[in-house]
């Protein structure tokens, strides 16, 4: 092997390394009551993100997690559709019963599964408060903690 050979091949394994040290939390490692900035994209589906930075709670930050809705369906993934759908209807209920305070300005949303993270196990939707207008959040929009 030549040298020329060797160091494209440490190249090539040290990017691909560095494509698989990403830092903070996955997503589906959130739970109610946590507070984060979105940090990592899907390159290819610009909306799910797939790491996140958490943050203190009485820090600004971009979202806020109001619930973690369990989806029905099995193994076999039950499509974007549907999980698009269990956002509408779960999520803005949601916000009024996580929010101790006014949620004016402050929008439900929320991210679902890809078809690989469904095959790995995660069965579940993850309801989210955001501001509508794209401002951070200062502090909490939950006083009290979440029941343990």
């Amino acid at each position: 092997m030549t040298s020329r050979t060797i160091f494209t091949v440490l190249f090539a394994v040290a990017l691909v390394l560095a494509g698989c040290t990403f830092q903070g939390t996955r997503l589906f490692e959130l739970t109610e009551g946590d507070c984060f900035n979105d940090q990592f994209m899907d390159p290819e589906e610009q909306s799910l993100i797939l790491r996140v930075e958490l943050v203190a709670c009485d820090q600004p930050h971009q979202k806020e997690v109001t619930a973690i809705v369990p989806v029905e369906g099995g193994a076999e993934y039950p499509g974007r559709e549907a999980l698009v759908d269990v956002i509408a209807s779960e999520c803005e209920e949601a916000l009024t019963s996580y929010a101790d305070n006014d949620t004016e300005g402050v929008t439900a949303t929320g991210q679902f599964p890809s078809t690989n993270s469904w095959d790995l196990g995660y069965h579940w939707v993850i309801c989210i408060a955001e501001s509508a207008d794209g401002t951070l959040l200062e502090g909490s929009i939950r006083e009290s903690s979440p029941a343990e």
